[in-house]
């Protein structure tokens, strides 16, 4: 009948090189990203200065299948505007670059952009793990409610490798 069955040694994923650095020229922007999570409500975590940008570590990196979440503020109470302040500007073709921690670069270009009621976020979408190789920028936009807790929007650029 043949050979015995035997499992065949598989090839371990490579390693995990995270992003480090988000440029996007046409905003003037260029800002160290750190890693971030879920935050005990279980909304994605954004790095509490708003020059940093966080990239969602339990999602895929920038040369991994799927969609590399990076996060930031629009403005924050007493820091000012923030990194992503002017990421609804953005228009589709224009460049971001980011750099990962073993020096290597990804660029890319933006291929949509979304103001997303924050209700109405496609988290399934935004947060693939499988399939194309996509960046998902996002920041809060819309309208500031105070009385509601804040913007009540989301900004989403979805860029793709070039």
């Amino acid at each position: 009948m043949g050979a015995p069955f035997r499992e065949l040694p598989q090839t371990p994923p490579g390693p995990v090189v995270p992003p480090v650095r988000v440029s996007i020229p046409s905003l003037g922007v260029r800002s160290d990203v750190v890693p971030t999570g879920v935050d005990r409500d279980g909304t994605t975590q954004s790095p509490e200065d708003v020059d940093v940008l966080g990239w969602y570590r339990y999602g895929p990196a920038p040369r991994d299948s799927g969609s590399t979440v990076i996060v930031g503020h629009r403005d924050g109470r007493g820091q000012g505007r923030g990194a992503l302040y002017a990421l609804g500007a953005l228009s589709v073709g224009d460049p971001i670059r980011v750099t990962l921690a073993d020096g290597s670069r990804v660029d890319y270009r933006v291929v949509a952009r979304e103001v997303l009621d924050k209700q109405a976020v496609p988290l399934e979408d935004i947060f693939a793990r499988s399939g194309g190789r996509v960046l998902s920028l996002i920041s809060c936009g819309g309208v500031y409610d105070r009385a509601r807790g804040g913007y009540q929007a989301n900004v989403l650029v979805t860029a793709v490798p070039v």
